[in-house]
């Protein structure tokens, strides 16, 4: 039996969370190669399609949810900023986008046409087409300062279309104990509260606890309460209350034994995990018994095995330094097999095997450029393409050499754009192709 990697070299963060995953959340990686089931064939992590809450269509419309990725939860359309003095990460959705910093300038270590500038108190990014994210600086509790000083959340989105999407933030502040003088020790903290856009649309966000201060508990445990979010409701402002009624996405659970996600429609899915704080286990809505079990290496946490719909697949993983080999072996002998490049964190080949009698597989192999960007693909038969980029990250060049031996010629296609960028709405398209 075929199976399909979904090799998406996928050019393509508040965490969300419900009451037990009030925690910041790992970086996710540069780049994802998800096989079938959501396995990261690379990292050995699992990852899951977002529970999402839409309002509108087409343009202008929004959306909030959450995403399992890297083994935590985040919701798809959410930004941040982390600096240090030497780099930059821009956590975009599913992605990490990396920049290397000296003083006040940024280099995107990736260039793909974004780019990342101070601006006031706060950072721009720009992506190739023009999009423009702001950041402005974060704020979180510190008995001496703000220890949030190189975080910077989300403030606005600009799109090319001329939408404007506005992140409003609330910022708390709350006693942390006091000094050896005996001096109070105030300090903050934030949450989203809501999402706007200029096209009439609004998401609020509701959390545990409306205040920090008060109400019982530890101050540990009230702070987390407070920025651990249950809900998403999506308002049409166009639109009278009394004509409509608000759609909600719902998170509860108070445990690590089970979550419930409760879309608009009524549906719950259960999220199961285990003492490790994994998720071993998704139920849908009306399904009686789990849809997807997953279990896990013990001390690395990357997934030994997945049981879903199709049966169950086992996955191996061997490391020879920065060579890792990761096999996938499917319920009806399919197999997988990936090697991949930890150092720049992508796959270098794909061997899939495409028949059990006579057993037959095929090799797909794929190279980079020192920015990480794909180089080139060389299928089974040994017929290739070929990128070339220009400054700014562009494909300049695309080369389709034929299979050996045909006698046939290589094709290339070429595109070359603007010289200079003052507008990147409009410099990263092309002037001819």
């Amino acid at each position: 039996m075929k199976t399909t990697l979904k090799l998406a070299l996928l050019a393509s963060s508040a965490l969300f969370a419900t009451p037990v995953l009030a925690q910041t959340p790992p970086l996710p990686p540069e780049h994802h190669t998800l096989d079938a089931r959501g396995v990261d064939l690379v990292t050995g992590r699992f990852n899951l399609p977002p529970d999402l809450l839409n309002i509108g269509s087409g343009d202008g419309a929004l959306s909030s949810g959450r995403f399992l990725v890297q083994g935590a939860w985040q919701d798809p359309s959410f930004r941040k900023l982390y600096l240090t003095s030497t780099s930059a990460t821009v956590v975009q959705g599913a992605i990490s986008i990396h920049f290397s910093r000296s003083g006040s300038t940024f280099t995107p270590t990736n260039n793909s046409g974004q780019s990342l500038k101070a601006e006031g108190t706060g950072y721009v990014f720009t992506t190739a087409g023009g999009e423009e994210t702001r950041f402005s600086i974060d704020t979180c509790y510190t008995p001496t300062g703000n220890q949030c000083v190189d975080q910077y959340n989300i403030a606005s989105i600009t799109k090319p279309n001329g939408e404007t999407i506005t992140y409003n933030w609330t910022v708390q502040s709350y006693l942390r104990g006091v000094d050896g003088n005996g001096n109070p020790i105030i300090a903050y903290a934030s949450r989203l509260g809501s999402v706007a856009n200029n096209f009439g649309y609004r998401i609020v966000y509701g959390y545990v606890r409306d205040s920090i201060t008060g109400g019982g508990g530890t101050l540990s445990t009230r702070l987390g309460e407070w920025k651990a979010n249950t809900s998403a409701t999506a308002y049409n402002e166009a639109l009278e209350l009394s004509t409509y009624v608000p759609q909600t996405l719902a998170f509860s659970g108070d445990t690590f034994s089970n979550i419930q996600v409760t879309n608009p429609a009524g549906g719950v899915t259960t999220y199961g995990y285990n003492a490790g704080q994994q998720l071993v286990s998704v139920r849908y809505p009306g399904s009686s018994t789990d849809d997807i079990s997953i279990t896990y290496e013990p001390i690395y946490g990357k997934v030994l095995s997945l049981t879903d719909a199709t049966g169950t697949w086992s996955y191996s993983y061997t490391d020879a330094g920065t060579i890792r080999t990761t096999v996938a072996t499917g319920p009806l002998g399919q197999s997988l097999t990936v090697v991949s490049n930890l150092t720049i964190g992508r796959a270098t080949s794909v061997t899939e095997k495409v028949s059990t009698t006579p057993a037959v597989s095929r090799t797909t192999s794929y190279t980079y450029d020192t920015q990480r960007r794909l180089k080139r693909v060389t299928q089974p038969e040994g017929d290739y393409g070929e990128l070339t980029y220009d400054t700014r990250g562009n494909v300049t060049q695309v080369l389709h050499a034929p299979k050996p031996g045909t006698g046939l010629e290589n094709i290339t296609t070429s595109a070359t754009y603007p010289a200079t960028c003052a507008n990147p709405v409009t410099c990263n398209l092309p002037d001819s192709m």
